[in-house]
């Protein structure tokens, strides 16, 4: 029987996604098995009856590095939903936004990788002991602050939405899905977009339904209104794809 392995550090219980899919999976009747980021780093998981691995991004990556498989880059403003951003969005570096906070100037930040810096403004009054420790010269995203007076959070699978969650503001400001719809339709004509993608969208204070950021499917939280069973399908799906590529 194919395994499905869950993340669970010692001496923690499961995270909220990991509750979601060993629930569906007592539902489909499925094995699990628990593991650490350090037994998977050590070759704990049998790739021969792997289905699915839920974890974070790190022991993702773990298990990535420990199957062969390659892990896929992070695409969080894909060029061809630039339109949909309504801010500028550059490259630019840590000492450059060291400089920003210097003279004052608040400046929306992230890594360009998974993880090594989350999303954030940056001001005079915040983050600069997480940006000095960083180097100089570490790549980030930079945008000027924007208002977003609702987020949220909409998880497609084979460029079907399968869930629409409000995570953040006031939730009776909703989004439009048609401009969601219109955003699915230019990443179908996108080879690169993988088969399960989660994008963050929220309206503005200017009044525009606005791409906050994209994520791909393979390390995903999952906010409440995903079912069990849609958030499996999703975690799976990415999976298989990830797996079956040429690596």
């Amino acid at each position: 029987m194919q395994m499905i392995y869950l993340q669970r550090e010692k001496g923690e219980g499961l995270s909220y996604e990991e509750k979601l899919v060993y629930q569906q999976c007592v539902l489909d009747q499925l094995k699990v098995q628990y593991v650490t980021n350090e037994n998977i780093k050590a070759g704990i998981i049998d790739k021969g009856n792997c289905e699915l691995v839920v974890g974070s991004v790190e022991a993702l990556t773990s298990a990535f590095n420990a199957l062969g498989y390659s892990t896929p880059k992070p695409n969080y403003y894909p060029e061809c939903l630039e339109n949909f951003l309504y801010r500028k969005v550059w490259r630019g570096s840590v000492s450059e936004v060291r400089g920003m906070i210097l003279a004052e100037r608040p400046i929306f930040a992230k890594s360009l990788d998974w993880k090594k810096l989350t999303g954030k403004v940056f001001d005079p009054m915040s983050g600069w002991n997480e940006l000095e420790i960083l180097d100089g010269n570490m790549q980030l995203w930079l945008s000027d602050p924007v208002t977003f007076l609702s987020e949220y959070r909409v998880y497609v699978r084979d460029f079907q939405v399968i869930a629409t969650t409000w995570y953040w503001g006031d939730d009776s400001i909703d989004i439009d899905m048609g401009v969601i719809e219109n955003a699915i339709s230019e990443l179908k004509e996108d080879k690169s977009t993988p088969c399960a993608f989660a994008f963050d969208w929220g309206r503005l204070s200017t009044g525009q339904v606005a791409l906050i950021e994209m994520n791909d499917g393979w390390s995903i939280g999952a906010y409440s209104g995903i079912s069990s069973k849609a958030y499996f399908d999703f975690l799976t799906s990415r999976w298989r794809e990830i797996s079956n590529a040429k690596n």
